[in-house]
């Protein structure tokens, strides 16, 4: 809710972008009430403030969780004391007030990399070529010889074993929890006993035999998330 702000990250992703030859477009929401309203837009990173007029910032994560239209949060407060608590899945770290570039720029650059690396995969077999960006799929499910690959719009089956199907993923961010199952970690909500729990709702079983390393790997992957 702070313009002045707002426009110093304006300024910040500027910046950071000068030497990138990609097209972005920033939006400023002055409210958290104006950005859990928001459906039409697709916005890789939201930057959060804590304390605002209105709706307070982690109350606004916890909606915007839900969104699947919005991918990746970091906050920027004054107030480190809340840093702990303004980690949920979609958290990329804390940026303390008053901004230091290379704060913001390590933050930037991770979801700058994530866009780059979300690239058209494509899936041919009999009936037709599907191509899908690897942030739109969130889970695939082996079905025999085929495997049903579950998307944000729809289901698609395809002729493809789950084993090629990770071999064109191409690793993280997806990860093999269970002889049937090849997930992508970035739409977890949370971990419970021997279930993952997706932001679809959806409770995956984890493998005994994956379960320690894929534990592993997605702690792993979320550490490398949030570190500087």
């Amino acid at each position: 809710d702070d313009r002045e702000l707002h426009n110093e990250i304006i300024g910040l992703c500027n910046s950071f972008f000068i030497d990138k030859k990609v097209n972005y477009k920033v939006y400023s929401y002055y409210s958290g009430e104006e950005i859990i309203k928001e459906t039409d837009r697709h916005i890789d990173l939201v930057f959060l403030d804590i304390e605002m007029g209105g709706i307070d910032g982690l109350s606004v994560m916890e909606r915007l969780e839900k969104m699947p239209s919005v991918l990746n949060i970091v906050f920027v407060s004054s107030h480190h004391e809340f840093a702990g608590d303004a980690y949920g899945y979609k958290t990329l770290g804390f940026i303390q007030k008053p901004i230091k570039e290379t704060d913001f720029n390590s933050r930037i650059q991770k979801v700058y990399k994530r866009v780059i690396s979300d690239a058209l995969v494509v899936f041919s077999d009999n009936c037709g070529d599907y191509h899908l960006r690897k942030s739109d799929i969130i889970y695939l499910k082996a079905d025999s010889n085929y495997c049903d690959i579950h998307t944000i719009q729809k289901t698609i089956v395809t002729s493809y074993t789950l084993k090629k199907c990770e071999s064109i993923l191409g690793g993280m961010p997806f990860l093999r929890v269970h002889r049937s199952y090849l997930i992508n970690v970035n739409k977890i909500s949370n971990l419970s006993g021997a279930y993952i729990n997706l932001i679809t709702k959806e409770s995956i079983p984890i493998g005994k035999s994956y379960k320690d390393t894929a534990l592993r790997s997605y702690r792993q992957y979320l550490y490398e998330g949030m570190s500087v």
